[in-house]
């Protein structure tokens, strides 16, 4: 399997968490990626677009895909499962995401000149609504060691992981999951790799327009460490569950809430594929 890599700035991360190789990637998609779990979470949806990272990050990467290496690569013209993962084993990306916004007819946005982007979506009779999230990042969080997100950013750690920030992290996410269930009663947590995903899955609030997304996400944005883009609905890719995170080597899955509050992502064993497995016993 050639693999090209390129040294970029390394991620600090704890021990036993580090990249997968393209190995690694391809062992997990051909031999443990959950399909039917995947199906389960996809329940809810008429069509989902996919979007992958080759190797932005990791510089780890297929050399054919040299030129494509940090752009975002659109998938969606697979039928099911199984051809969602064909594509996963052709590209062994480092990241997968998909598109939180719903459309009516992935055939007719397909030929759209303005296929997929957020802004010009909006005013398109095809475009449904849009999947409500919360992104909870450590990086968002004030770290007394690692300082705050523009001082990870000048020291090229923007991406890392500090447990010292996780546990900060866990403990807005319990508080914050507290409240939405006040608000929304279909809610999912799903540990991310590095933080946590709190998706809201009610109906009203798939058709919030983007005024009422942007106040709610700068209302949340005043109290916990979330990406307001995301909930505003100016980034509409996350990572999707059951997927390998690359950078890092742990499944993206969801979290039962009452496990939340003593989430540990060191040892999770739902979150550890069986490449660590193994090299941990």
């Amino acid at each position: 399997m050639a693999a090209k890599r390129v040294e970029k700035h390394k991620y600090k991360m704890p021990r036993g968490m580090r990249y997968s190789t393209l190995v690694e990637r391809a062992e997990f998609y051909c031999n443990e990626f959950n399909a039917k779990a995947l199906l389960d979470w996809q329940s809810f949806r008429k069509a989902t677009v996919l979007s992958f990272l080759i190797g932005k990050y990791t510089r780890i990467y297929l050399k054919q895909f040299e030129d494509i290496r940090d752009d975002v690569v659109v998938i969606d013209d697979y039928c099911d499962v199984p051809g969602m993962q064909q594509y996963l084993l052709k590209y062994l990306p480092e990241g997968v995401y998909y598109d939180t916004n719903h459309y009516e007819d992935l055939d007719i946005c397909r030929g759209c000149p303005s296929c997929y982007e957020t802004n010009k979506c909006l005013a398109c009779k095809h475009y449904v609504g849009q999947e409500l999230v919360f992104d909870l990042d450590p990086e968002n969080v004030y770290c007394p060691v690692h300082g705050d997100l523009d001082q990870k950013m000048t020291a090229h750690q923007g991406r890392m992981l500090c447990l010292i920030e996780f546990k900060i992290l866990r403990k807005k996410a319990v508080l914050m999951y507290r409240e939405l269930k006040q608000a929304y009663s279909k809610l999912r947590v799903v540990y991310s790799g590095r933080g946590f995903h709190i998706h809201v899955l009610d109906a009203d609030a798939t058709y919030l327009t983007r005024a009422e997304r942007t106040a709610l996400a700068s209302s949340f944005a005043k109290r916990f460490p979330i990406d307001e883009w995301v909930t505003a609905g100016n980034i509409k890719l996350i990572r999707h569950p059951y997927t390998l995170h690359g950078m890092i080597s742990r499944i993206c899955v969801p979290v039962d809430p009452n496990e939340l509050e003593a989430f540990d992502p060191i040892n999770y064993k739902p979150a550890i594929p069986r490449f660590l497995t193994f090299e941990r016993t």
